[in-house]
């Protein structure tokens, strides 16, 4: 993320809740392994998902830019 982004978001009234998140995130890193590289979870892995499961995607290529 871009420390501009960071910087903004230090305003935001989310922030104190991201802040106070933040020491979970190398544990989160952890635990989804590649899939925070943009490599998708493999079809063997997601087959076996049994619950109804909200799955988000974004790409990058659609986001805005900042002027």
């Amino acid at each position: 993320m871009p420390p501009e982004a960071v910087a903004d978001m230090r305003h935001a009234p989310f922030w104190a809740t991201m802040e106070a998140t933040a020491r979970t995130l190398p544990y989160d890193s952890q635990g989804m392994g590649d899939t925070m590289s943009g490599r998708p979870l493999s079809a063997d892995r997601r087959q076996s998902v049994t619950i109804p499961v909200l799955v988000g995607s974004g790409d990058p290529s659609r986001v805005p830019s900042r002027s």
